[in-house]
């Protein structure tokens, strides 16, 4: 949908290139405790209550990614106000994960903005969510596993697949086409943190630029696809 000229292109990319990378795998455990408390709240009605399914609330085009289980998240940076209360009553109950998100200027930033968020991605057992793209390449993403089932998870991004491993980081282009599996039993859950980002090509100086190309060809983009072609005038 929106592509931004001159960035580098790469399905993968090394942590080293992200100076925030190190101090969220430092807090791993204390992340980690946080998304244990909320997948273990005081009943099951609680819990349906606060990790919302993908598509539902909003983005409602990706409730038809998933088959064969559930995904569901807990938003923590989000600029639509269909989910602000609920991303505030998250942030509440998440205080380290949120404070180390605000410090994280790339993402915090791109959420500000509208076209960027970060949640806790929970995948129940045997889910696919389907190959597909984001819609630009101006934002990278990444997955820190907090919980893996026993069965594995895994992502393909591009040729290559790779396991989701407990702590262990993992950034990629979602431009590019990839997709997930979930292989544990019926009942277990794949929770990362999932964070979007801007590309690390474009300074900070430069978020307003990118975002108003961004949202400029969105908006040619929405127009093709809504406003129906003019027919030429034939006199009668």
């Amino acid at each position: 949908m929106h592509f931004y000229p001159k960035l580098r292109s790469q399905p993968w990319w090394e942590l080293s290139e992200f100076g925030w990378a190190a101090t969220l795998i430092e807090h791993f455990d204390e992340i980690r405790r946080e998304v244990v408390r909320m997948r273990q709240p005081a009943g099951a009605e609680a819990r349906a209550e606060r990790w919302d399914q993908v598509g539902r609330t909003h983005d409602a085009g990706d409730r038809e990614l998933v088959e064969h289980g559930l995904w569901t998240e807990l938003v923590l940076l989000n600029k639509d106000e269909k989910v602000a209360a609920m991303v505030a009553r998250n942030r509440k109950m998440c205080p380290i994960t949120a404070k180390l998100l605000d410090g994280i200027q790339c993402a915090a930033d791109m959420a500000r903005r509208g076209v960027g968020e970060a949640t806790f991605s929970a995948l129940g057992g045997g889910a696919h969510l389907k190959p597909h793209c984001g819609s630009t390449n101006c934002r990278l993403t990444a997955h820190l596993p907090l919980l893996v089932p026993e069965g594995g998870a895994s992502i393909r991004c591009g040729d290559e697949t790779r396991q989701y491993r407990e702590g262990e980081l993992m950034i990629f282009d979602d431009s590019y086409e990839h997709e997930v599996w979930q292989s544990g039993a019926p009942d277990s859950v794949r929770v990362v943190l999932l964070i979007r980002f801007w590309h690390p090509d474009i300074a900070p100086a430069r978020y307003p630029e990118a975002f108003h190309h961004m949202r400029t060809l969105h908006t040619k983009h929405r127009r093709r696809l809504l406003v129906p072609p003019l027919r030429k005038y034939e006199p009668l």
